[in-house]
C-alpha cells in the first residue's frame, strides 16, 4: 500500500533510480546545499555528474486559470465582523416568572 495520497510532497513514479539520482543531483547543482563530506553515502551519490538534465522550469500548462489570472486564493472578508455567528438554539427565552414550575413526583403544573 502507498501512503503518497496524503502527503503533497510525495512522488509516485516509475522511474528507475538511477534516473531519480539524476534528478536530484540537477537540483542540487541549481540549489547548493552545505559541505557534504565526500565519504558519506550523499557526498558519494551527489559527486557522480547527471547523465542527464532535469529542467525545473515550471510549465503555465500546470497552472489553473485562476492562478494565471492572480486571483487572490483567500480574499479580504466583505465587511467588518463577517464570518460565522453564535449558534442558533431555536428556542426564545422567557423570563422566570413565566415559566411553568412542575412539582417533582407529580404530573400537575403549577403556574405563576
Amino acid at each position: 500500500a502507498s501512503t503518497a495520497y496524503c502527503n503533497p510532497l510525495a512522488m509516485k513514479t516509475n522511474a528507475p533510480m538511477d534516473v531519480m539520482w539524476d534528478i536530484m543531483r540537477c537540483w542540487v547543482k541549481e540549489h547548493p546545499v552545505k559541505n557534504i563530506d565526500k565519504k558519506t553515502p550523499g557526498g558519494v551519490i551527489l559527486s557522480k555528474e547527471p547523465k542527464l538534465q532535469a529542467n525545473f522550469a515550471r510549465s503555465t500548462k500546470a497552472l489553473s486559470q485562476a492562478q494565471l489570472n492572480k486571483v487572490a486564493r483567500f480574499p479580504q472578508n466583505p465587511e467588518e465582523n463577517w464570518g460565522p455567528k453564535a449558534r442558533a438554539t431555536g428556542k426564545t427565552k422567557r423570563p422566570i416568572e413565566d415559566h411553568d414550575i412542575e412539582v417533582q413526583g407529580s404530573s400537575k403544573l403549577i403556574k405563576n
